[in-house]
């Protein structure tokens, strides 16, 4: 398990779950991430991954697959994860500016497209969601 490239647990035991729709894994986390396992912190699998948008996860190829963390320090501590089906989108705390766009398609888009003004990419699509009057 890393975080920002830096170990913080591993992968101790791989069972089937009980629905046989998927994968329990027994992770054994450092004693000082341990603080950091609270309601928040979500988990995923980090892969090669080939979209419209680019490649990702290329570094996997040589050093294999791995589990990649996004710990939150909070007051009540959580042993049972589900992880991510895909990396969480990048977080708004990050400096730039955040735009929320609305449109009557999403077309080809999704996460991690780029964004371009006059042919120089400047940013990339975080997320999408339907709006609220589920048209948009």
């Amino acid at each position: 398990v890393l975080y920002k490239g830096i170990a913080v647990g591993k992968v101790v035991a791989l069972d089937v779950s009980e629905d046989i729709k998927g994968v329990v894994a027994t992770i054994e986390m450092d004693k000082e991430a341990r603080q950091y396992l609270s309601k928040g912190t979500r988990f995923w699998l980090v892969k090669p991954r080939v979209s419209l948008a680019g490649v990702t996860g290329l570094e996997t190829l040589v050093s294999g697959v791995y589990i990649a963390v996004d710990p939150v320090k909070g007051e009540k501590e959580e042993r049972n994860f589900t992880a991510l089906k895909q990396p969480p989108p990048l977080s708004d705390r990050l400096p730039g500016l955040h735009l929320t766009l609305k449109a009557d398609r999403l077309g080809s888009l999704e996460q991690g497209s780029p964004v371009f003004y006059r042919q120089i990419q400047v940013g990339q699509v975080k997320s999408f969601q339907l709006g609220d009057d589920q048209r948009t």
